[in-house]
């Protein structure tokens, strides 16, 4: 009886946004993402509610744990039709952040193409040649050996 109650608790904060069919979670967010206290512990309730539908993942994520990434990006959302289990990698490149938009580039701002090898790195290959190769480079680089020797004959 005791766990009917806690259940029709969980399930009066959920308010279905007809359009999207999200499932809306009306309870305490954290970061966006709704929490629920169960069997003792607070827990992410989109994971529970994965959990009550498909009964596949830990109650709580650890290290190393898949992900659950929100396919209508509502973080709010614990509509488990709304939900899929990815890897962290997964997770992020699906994401809007900075870090899944410069992955997701194919050519950098000059309009060189980003091949798979140079994939990773800030700066693109082909503009690091150039820059490496130009005269801005080399008068940097006089400069710097300039003071660096100088300072090495001041303290002999």
């Amino acid at each position: 009886m005791e766990t009917k109650k806690r259940l029709a608790r969980i399930y009066s904060k959920i308010v279905i946004d007809k359009d999207s069919q999200c499932w809306n979670w009306q309870g305490p967010l954290r970061d966006g993402y709704g929490r629920i206290y169960w069997k003792g512990k607070t827990i992410q309730a989109h994971r529970w509610f994965y959990n009550q539908k498909f009964g596949n993942l830990p109650d709580w994520k650890q290290k190393g744990d898949p992900e659950i990434d929100h396919i209508c990006r509502n973080r709010a959302c614990v509509n488990p039709d709304h939900l899929r289990v990815v890897s962290v990698k997964e997770n992020i490149l699906a994401g809007l952040g900075p870090t899944a938009i410069n992955a997701r580039k194919t050519v950098c701002k000059h309009g060189h193409s980003l091949v798979p090898d140079n994939r990773g790195h800030r700066k693109c290959k082909t503009c690091n040649t150039i820059y490496m190769s130009s005269e801005k480079r080399r008068a940097y680089k006089r400069k710097y050996y300039k003071e660096h020797y100088k300072k090495k004959k001041d303290q002999t």
